[in-house]
C-alpha cells in the first residue's frame, strides 16, 4: 500500500507525433503541470514502442493524421500490446469526424481530444480516462 503521506506520482504520458514543432508545443504546455511526466516524445513508431516498453507510461496520445499516412497503423501496435503493459491510447486531432473515428476506434484508439482544449483540462480529462479504461493497478499510484 501506498504511503499516505507521499505526494501522488505524475501521470506518465508518451506524445506521437511527426510535426516536431506541435509536439514540442504540447510538450511544453503539458511538463508545466506536475501532474504530468513526458516520458517520451518523438515521431517515430519503433521509438515510441521502445519507449512504452521503457517507461510504461498511462497514455499515449496520438496525432493519427500523419504525413506518412501510419497513424492508425501506430494506433494498432499500441493496441496489440498485451494488456499489463498498453496504454490508454488516445487521438489528439485538430478535428475528427464519425467515419474517422469509427477507423480508428476500430483500430483499437481508446479516446480522443481536439487539439483546441487547453492544458489543464487535457490533464484532467487524460486523468480520467486512464481510471476508467485501464485496470487500477496501473494507475493507482498517480494524481
Amino acid at each position: 500500500m501506498a504511503d499516505s503521506h507521499a505526494p501522488p506520482l505524475p501521470l506518465r504520458l508518451i506524445l506521437i507525433d511527426d510535426h516536431d514543432s506541435a509536439r514540442s508545443a504540447l510538450e511544453r504546455r503539458l511538463v508545466a503541470d506536475a501532474r504530468v511526466t513526458v516520458v517520451a516524445s518523438t515521431a517515430r513508431l519503433p521509438e515510441a514502442l521502445s519507449a512504452v516498453a521503457r517507461h510504461a507510461p498511462h497514455a499515449a496520445l496520438i496525432d493519427h493524421r500523419r504525413q506518412d499516412g501510419d497513424g492508425l497503423y501506430i494506433v494498432a501496435q499500441l493496441d496489440a500490446l498485451p494488456r499489463s503493459h498498453r496504454p490508454l491510447v488516445v487521438l489528439h486531432s485538430a478535428f475528427i469526424d464519425a467515419a474517422e473515428w469509427l477507423r480508428a476506434r476500430q483500430a483499437g484508439a481508446d479516446d480522443w481530444f481536439l487539439k483546441q482544449i487547453g492544458a489543464e483540462a487535457l490533464v484532467e480529462r487524460l486523468g480520467a480516462a486512464v481510471r476508467r479504461r485501464l485496470p487500477p493497478e496501473r494507475w493507482q499510484s498517480f494524481a
